[in-house]
């Protein structure tokens, strides 16, 4: 089955799930149970598997695992700081599962220290075994990130999908992009999944927006700022 050829910009793909991502968000914080949250919610769903493509397709391509950690680090720390504040004030925000910034840097730092290992000299043996170690204790520490160790499994998926084409690995992913969202919002996980794997995009170089790190202050401030209207509103 040929795949279709969609010419979109890679920052248009990065703004509407910054757009559902905050939606989500807005319905947890600030909406009532009702069908504009549940709407919200199942929007917001399409955000982690976007987030997830674009980050490892940029990190398979260029293996720049420092400046990824040392962002991640920064504002989702800055994002951590928030919500614990935010926790003291507000019965809504929970502090655990820490944040989708933190839940991305965990897999950066675990391909990282898997590179490392790849590169050491020594028996190959050894090698899998420290790989397989690594792999257990992030896995293990993922149970308290944003969804958790079906999630951190979806990154490391994408990750060795992209550097190897294996088609195995494709279907693994489509099965944890709906293991992250039980309940009725896998169905939406899941198809943004297939949509931004089953097609082709185009390589552009004009931006939409050419600072990088306008996308990342983006998460700490919205958050920062939801959180203040739920303190105003509720």
């Amino acid at each position: 089955m040929k795949s279709l050829k969609l010419n979109i910009n890679i920052d248009v793909l990065k703004i509407f799930a910054l757009i559902t991502m905050s939606l989500d968000h807005i319905a947890k914080y600030l909406l009532d149970n009702g069908w504009l949250k549940e709407c919200f919610i199942g929007l917001g769903r399409t955000s982690f598997p976007i987030f997830s493509f674009l980050l490892m397709l940029h990190l398979a391509k260029k293996d720049i695992y420092k400046k990824y950690i040392v962002r991640l680090f920064l504002f989702g720390g800055v994002a951590l700081l928030l919500i614990i504040g935010g926790s003291l004030v507000l019965d809504s925000v929970k502090v655990f599962p820490l944040n989708i910034m933190i839940s991305f840097l965990a897999a950066v730092i675990f391909l990282f220290v898997a590179d490392l290992i790849k590169k050491e000299e020594g028996p190959k043996f050894i090698k899998v075994m420290m790989l397989g170690f690594s792999l257990l204790v992030f896995a293990f520490l993922s149970l308290v990130l944003d969804y958790g160790v079906y999630g951190f499994l979806f990154l490391i998926s994408m990750y060795c999908y992209f550097k190897s084409k294996n088609k195995i690995l494709l279907g693994m992913i489509l099965l944890l992009s709906c293991l992250i969202n039980i309940k009725e919002y896998w169905v939406v996980s899941f198809f943004m999944t297939g949509l931004l794997f089953f097609n082709q995009y185009e390589e552009k170089n004009k931006r939409i927006i050419s600072k990088w790190w306008i996308f990342y202050v983006y998460y700490p401030l919205h958050l920062f700022l939801i959180m203040i209207l739920a303190y105003f509103i509720k």
